[in-house]
């Protein structure tokens, strides 16, 4: 039985390697016109989300892809980067669009139920702000 087009052009798990830092910060430049600081703290911020859930490859792998729900916090560079590494998409309702202006994601294991959660918060910057000044 052949297989359908949809089917044909999504590459097998087994047969993708995983990109580089460098080949993921090209493809969020691609995919969103330019690049900024915006796109490689997503494509960051994206990386470090899925190794602290154990997600290897939701582009490639079908079951890392149907665990994975992105929360995104605003609507600026660093989504479009977040979208590239991790395959969520809000047309895929895998990549959930929040504004509440903070350069913050949430990446939720659907499996495990347990999120991970990386962006600034408020204490970390105030403190920040307090060990920065002079005595």
């Amino acid at each position: 039985m052949p297989e359908s087009s949809a089917q044909s052009r999504e590459p097998r798990a087994e047969s993708r390697k995983p990109l580089s830092l460098d080949a993921l910060i090209r493809e969020a430049e691609l995919a969103h016109g330019h690049l900024c600081a915006g796109q490689v703290l997503g494509v960051r911020m994206a990386l470090l989300g899925l190794a602290k859930l154990g997600i290897e490859d939701p582009r490639g792998n079908k079951e890392d892809r149907k665990r994975l729900v992105t929360f995104v916090e605003i609507d600026r560079c660093a989504t479009d980067a977040i979208a590239v590494v991790t395959g969520c998409r809000l047309g895929k309702r895998a990549l959930k669009f929040r504004d509440w202006g903070k350069m913050a994601a949430t990446f939720v294991d659907l499996s495990a139920k347990l999120p991970t959660h990386d962006g600034e918060h408020s204490s970390e910057r105030s403190d920040a702000d307090q060990s920065s000044r002079p005595p």
